[in-house]
């Protein structure tokens, strides 16, 4: 996995020194604040009760402490949280995670991208193991989520619950790939053709985890309209 970095005229994005950018076409890194009150204001999230912010000793995380209780409009993972400072089209996007609770075979992490709506967007589900509805690539595009993951393994070890993860997300060339750890084959990738522009964002389908370090390279675009998650 190549270490984070800004390089040549990318632009430098803090969420806890600006409001939302209007600025779109533009080349830029964003990093998580310094602290979770910095981080807080970043992201919205489709359970506040579920979800919280800490400062950790590598700075501030964020906590989904039990399983969300919002619902889409359609069939889709029920706890998110997206960074909503930017949109992106083409990204790379760095996190480390934990999943807090206990081993089965769906026990899960999600990562979203190119979120336009609660019924239009793309998220990968890194899980314990691999089967139709579990540890793949997943566009929810108006209708129940599906998976149109291309090649994948045989799921994460997860290890235990206080376990931190490098996890990368690729949306580059074409293709969506993920990578776990800093191995330098991808766990698993999928076209990305089907795939819209948009936030990008945490969370898992309906267990619990944390999340820090959160880093998004990439291309702006222009912000979704609608509230994420304005009927909630």
């Amino acid at each position: 996995m190549r270490a984070f970095g800004c390089v040549g005229v990318l632009a430098f994005v803090s969420a806890c020194a600006s409001a939302p950018s209007s600025r779109t076409g533009e080349d830029v890194a964003w990093e998580m604040p310094a602290d979770a009150h910095g981080a807080r204001l970043a992201f919205e999230n489709s359970d506040p009760r579920a979800f919280s912010w800490r400062d950790g000793e590598r700075g501030p995380e964020l906590v989904l402490a039990e399983p969300a209780r919002w619902e889409a409009p359609v069939r889709a993972p029920q706890a998110i949280a997206l960074c909503t400072e930017l949109a992106f089209g083409e990204f790379t996007l760095d996190v480390e995670v934990a999943q807090t609770g206990r081993e089965y075979p769906h026990r899960d992490l999600c990562l979203y991208f190119g979120w336009r709506d609660a019924a239009h967007f793309g998220y990968v589900h890194l899980s314990s193991a691999a089967d139709e509805n579990a540890h793949g690539v997943f566009l929810v595009d108006g209708a129940p989520r599906r998976q149109v993951t291309a090649r994948r393994d045989a799921g994460i070890a997860w290890g235990a619950p206080d376990a931190w993860h490098r996890v990368r997300l690729e949306r580059r060339d074409g293709r969506v790939r993920v990578f776990v750890d800093g191995a330098s084959e991808a766990v698993m990738e999928a076209d990305a053709a089907p795939f819209r522009d948009g936030f990008c964002g945490v969370g898992s389908f309906d267990d619990v985890g944390a999340f820090r370090a959160l880093r998004i390279r990439g291309k702006t675009v222009p912000r979704p309209d609608a509230a994420p998650f304005a009927s909630r």
